[in-house]
C-alpha cells in the first residue's frame, strides 16, 4: 500500500467522523456501544464476586413437624431443638412455617429453599437405643428452575442443619450409654456442642437426608 492509498484511508477517516458529529443518532449509537458492555461487565462481576457474602437475606423455610418423644420418662423433641439452634445462627434469613406453604413457596419462588423436619424425627433417634434402629431423615427442598444459583447457595444451609442433627444425635448417643439421664434434656437443648465433621451429601430436589448414625 502506498503513500497515496494511506492518506486515501485517513481522509475517509476524517469524512466519517464529520458525518458521525453532525448526526446526534450515530454518536449515541457509538456511545451505546462503547458504554453498554462495560456497564453490563460491572453489574455482572458485582453480582458475582462474592455470593456468599449476603446469604442472610435468603429466605430458607423450615417447617418443623417433629411431634418429639419419651426416652425413660424424659421429653424429647430434637425439632424444637434444631429450630431453637437456628436462631442464633445468622447465614440465613430463617423463615418457620408449615409443610404446605414451605411446599408451595419453594415452588413458586418464595423461599430460594426448604428443610422439613418430619414428625418422626425425635422418635427415630432415640429409636438408635433399641433392637430396631431407624434413620433419622431430614426432606430438603430446592427449586432450581427458580434459580440456578441459589441451589448451591442453600446447600450450605442444608449442611449446617444436617451436622447440627447429627451432632445432637451423638450427644444422645453418648448421655444414653453411659447412663447420664440427668444430662440428657439440658445437653440437647445447649445446642451442637459436638459437631459432626465431614461435608453432609444432600441431594438436590426433595432430597430425604438420612442421619447416618
Amino acid at each position: 500500500m502506498g503513500k497515496r492509498d494511506y492518506g486515501n484511508v485517513i481522509e475517509i477517516i476524517k469524512n466519517d467522523f464529520r458525518a458521525a458529529r453532525s448526526n446526534p443518532i450515530v454518536i449515541i449509537t457509538l456511545l451505546a456501544i462503547i458504554i453498554l458492555p462495560s456497564l453490563y461487565a460491572v453489574i455482572n462481576i458485582n453480582a458475582c464476586w462474592d455470593p456468599y457474602e449476603k446469604t442472610n437475606d435468603m429466605d430458607f423455610a423450615i417447617a418443623n413437624m417433629d411431634n418429639g418423644t419419651e426416652y425413660q420418662g424424659l421429653k424429647l423433641n430434637v425439632g424444637n431443638d434444631l429450630v431453637e439452634g437456628l436462631k442464633n445462627e445468622t447465614r440465613f434469613h430463617w423463615v418457620y412455617v408449615d409443610e404446605a406453604t414451605l411446599r408451595e413457596g419453594v415452588h413458586n419462588g418464595t423461599y430460594y429453599a426448604g428443610i422439613i423436619i418430619p414428625q418422626n424425627l425425635s422418635k427415630n433417634v432415640v429409636s438408635i437405643t433399641t433392637d430396631d434402629p431407624q434413620s433419622a431423615k431430614l426432606v430438603y427442598i430446592v427449586n432450581d428452575k427458580v434459580n440456578p444459583v441459589a441451589p448451591r447457595i442453600t446447600q450450605q444451609g442444608a449442611n449446617m442443619i444436617y451436622n447440627e442433627m447429627n451432632a445432637k444425635i451423638i450427644q444422645f448417643i453418648n448421655l444414653a450409654a453411659y447412663g447420664k439421664l440427668g444430662e440428657l434434656q439440658s445437653g440437647l437443648a445447649s445446642g451442637a456442642s459436638q459437631m459432626s465433621s465431614g461435608a453432609a451429601q444432600l441431594s438436590s430436589g426433595a432430597a430425604q437426608v438420612s442421619s447416618g448414625a
